[in-house]
């Protein structure tokens, strides 16, 4: 029920134009976890966005930032890919402090300059991108900076007008996503996030 909740309110989304669905550039890829970005992440990224009808070559102010933005490109296809994540302080993606927040990061860090993307799960396998920002404007871990990125995540969150909070912990389901290992994380992240599930066949 909260699954069925939620995806109606994602999909609510969408038809909106709130948000957009993550295709793969490459034909014949598949699509075994799903990423749904804001529209403001998806101007920077290259490919086509059919829910809007309009092909969209990136916000870009030079050749610089345009390669950049591909490379982040390549780095969501890799979690939509079903590919192997690493979970941890060096890892493809972790959890932010505090664990109650539910508010994670995916490390794009190649090239400089590293980019964070910040986001919820809405369940096991899908990943909701609110917000991306360069790693070196958020200065050190436990910044000002760091914490206000993290209150803005949360209330884009609550701009969606989901009732849903997010996050594995909070429904029945027990994982970020399937086919994932974890290191580096602190024992209360580790242990909230210890299983391997099966990918989430949820019909988009």
């Amino acid at each position: 029920m909260i699954y069925m909740s939620i995806r109606d309110e994602i999909k609510r989304s969408v038809e909106n134009q709130q948000l957009v669905l993550l295709q793969p550039t490459l034909p014949g890829s598949s699509m075994k976890r799903f990423i749904f970005a804001v529209l403001e992440i998806m101007t920077l990224l290259y490919f086509a966005v059919p829910e809007i009808m309009t092909l969209l070559y990136g916000a870009w102010t030079g050749r610089e930032q345009e390669i950049r933005w591909k490379r982040v490109c390549a780095d969501l296809e890799w979690f939509i890919e079903g590919r192997l994540i690493v979970v941890g302080d060096d890892g493809y993606m972790k959890p932010l402090d505090p664990a109650e927040d539910e508010v994670w990061e995916i490390r794009c860090v190649d090239p400089d300059p590293s980019i964070r993307i910040f986001g919820r799960f809405s369940e096991t396998d899908v990943f909701i991108a609110l917000g991306h920002h360069c790693r070196e404007e958020l200065e050190e871990k436990g910044s000002v900076e760091w914490a206000a990125a993290i209150r803005a995540c949360k209330a884009d969150w609550r701009k969606q007008k989901w009732n849903y909070k997010s996050g594995p912990s909070e429904a029945p389901r027990k994982g970020c996503c399937a086919n994932y290992s974890m290191v580096g994380c602190s024992g209360q992240l580790g242990n909230r996030y210890d299983q391997r599930l099966s990918a989430c066949d949820i019909g988009w």
